[in-house]
């Protein structure tokens, strides 16, 4: 696995490898400050379960607000617009501190609301500051080496991810109290601090040139919305990203409140499955190189929506719940990341050079509304049927996941026509050879029809890649 990390490390050059640092400090800020130990924090302060589901959804709607940054991205340039919006953003986690204080003076709802207004500060400023991302990536990186950055990203994750799991662990001890949840914030905000500063090393991100796409149509997003196989990738897309939001908006609800682990047990939990992902991702984004990411996202989706039925059968008094609950959760971890790593490759195969901004902007907005308008769904019905509630997110994750793997069936990276309905409606049903691919490419022994030599992008699609300027150091 390491050999072929470094293999890939080299393939992203430089700036990629500057990408992937950053990410790594802006990752540790995400799991202290806003990652699953969110949900133990608001549960560990009294809030209710519908409280928490609102809370989870104030991150991905934000970035609705992707559509009003794109003037800012054309006005400041994606560097600059990230850079400003990531400072603004770890400045506002700060108010996070004063919940004792809040809860001593007016009660227990005081401090749900700052906690609440803190993370809706944070989630709109970084809303605001996605739209440069995207296009600086795809500024940045060859379009050979998209499928690769984006495995790296994810393993990177995971191994952070893995750590920080079990720092966060340790940190809240057995009984968790809420010093230590502030503690744990504390650290956020110091990485996070650190990833601006890291950042500000990356070139490139300069305001765009104003171009005929954005004079053709009244309005950017118009010529967007008519482009019939960008769409068509968007609805694939959102609906597997819906898919796995029924399933993570519950299963941390899950184990703490019908499974009773305590918030140490979770974390090391998920830090566990988190070596599955980091051993695995890397091959998934091989996969997607060589074979498209269209078929890697149907692939993965098959995978989650199994792991994601599994979850159903963990009663709370069953013998074999403390027995599945790993591989549920192991599985769960490798192909949400390996369908995300997919899914992004994907979208930037589907981006033109004029007009990314936009483009990007519109991938975000439908993950916005994808990932936030479920979690307050998951919220009441949880509220309101208790365990039957959770069983009910379970099976809506898995039915979802299969829908979605039949639409990105339908996605093509070149020239080719998509796959007409019937064709992808008419497969086979082959449980046992499409599981068998899935565990291969997992274990990394599934052979690819096209040969990594020959995997690389149609030549119809542009690569942007901006050299280094003069005097600019490898990392």
């Amino acid at each position: 696995m390491f050999a072929s990390i470094n293999e890939n490390l080299k393939l992203i050059g430089r700036f990629g490898r500057r990408f992937l640092l950053f990410n790594a400090f802006n990752a540790i800020a995400w799991q202290c400050l806003v990652g699953s130990v969110l949900v133990l924090f608001a549960r560990h302060i009294g809030m209710p379960a519908r409280w928490v589901g609102l809370l989870l959804s104030f991150i991905p709607l934000s970035m609705v607000f992707a559509f009003a940054s794109v003037p800012l991205e054309h006005r400041l340039g994606a560097r600059r617009l990230m850079i400003y919006c990531w400072l603004l953003r770890m400045l506002a986690t700060t108010p996070v501190l004063l919940i004792p204080w809040a809860m001593r003076h007016w009660g227990m709802m005081a401090g749900w609301l700052v906690l609440c207004a803190t993370t809706l500060t944070f989630s709109f400023i970084r809303g605001l500051g996605l739209a440069g991302w995207y296009p600086w990536l795809h500024e940045m990186l060859p379009n050979a080496a998209r499928g690769r950055y984006f495995s790296l990203e994810q393993v990177l994750y995971q191994l952070i991810n893995i750590v920080m799991a079990f720092v966060i662990g340790i940190i809240l001890g057995t009984h968790a109290t809420l010093s230590r949840f502030l503690s744990v914030q504390g650290v956020g905000m110091f990485c996070g601090l650190l990833s601006v500063i890291l950042i500000t090393r990356i070139p490139g991100g300069r305001k765009p040139e104003r171009s005929d796409f954005h004079a053709s149509k009244p309005t950017p997003f118009h010529a967007v919305l008519q482009d019939r196989r960008y769409m068509r990738f968007i609805l694939a897309g959102a609906l597997g990203i819906t898919a796995t939001a029924w399933l993570t908006s519950a299963n941390v609800l899950y184990l703490r409140d019908v499974l009773h682990y305590s918030s140490r047990k979770i974390m090391f939990l998920l830090g566990i499955g988190g070596v599955g992902v980091a051993s695995s991702v890397v091959r998934w984004g091989r996969f997607a190189d060589e074979e498209g990411s269209g078929r890697a996202m149907a692939l993965t989706l098959v995978g989650f929506s199994a792991s994601a039925l599994l979850w159903v059968v963990l009663a709370p008094k069953a013998i074999w719940t403390g027995v599945l609950v790993w591989p549920a959760t192991g599985a769960t971890l490798i192909f949400m990341a390996a369908f995300q790593m997919a899914a992004q490759r994907g979208m930037l195969f589907q981006v033109p050079t004029k007009g990314r901004a936009t483009y990007t902007s519109i991938w975000n907005i439908a993950n916005a509304l994808a990932v936030g308008v479920t979690p307050i769904l998951v919220g009441q019905i949880i509220d309101h049927f208790g365990i039957t509630g959770y069983r009910f997110c379970f099976s809506m994750a898995g039915i979802g996941g299969v829908a979605s793997a039949m639409l990105c069936r339908r996605i093509r990276e070149d020239a080719q026509r998509p796959l007409s309905y019937r064709a992808v409606f008419s497969v086979p049903a082959r449980p046992f050879v499409i599981m068998s691919d899935i565990a291969l490419i997992t274990l990394g022994r599934h052979r690819s029809r096209r040969s990594s030599a020959h995997s690389l992008p149609p030549k119809n699609i542009v690569e942007d890649v901006i050299k280094a300027p003069a005097g600019q150091n490898d990392l």
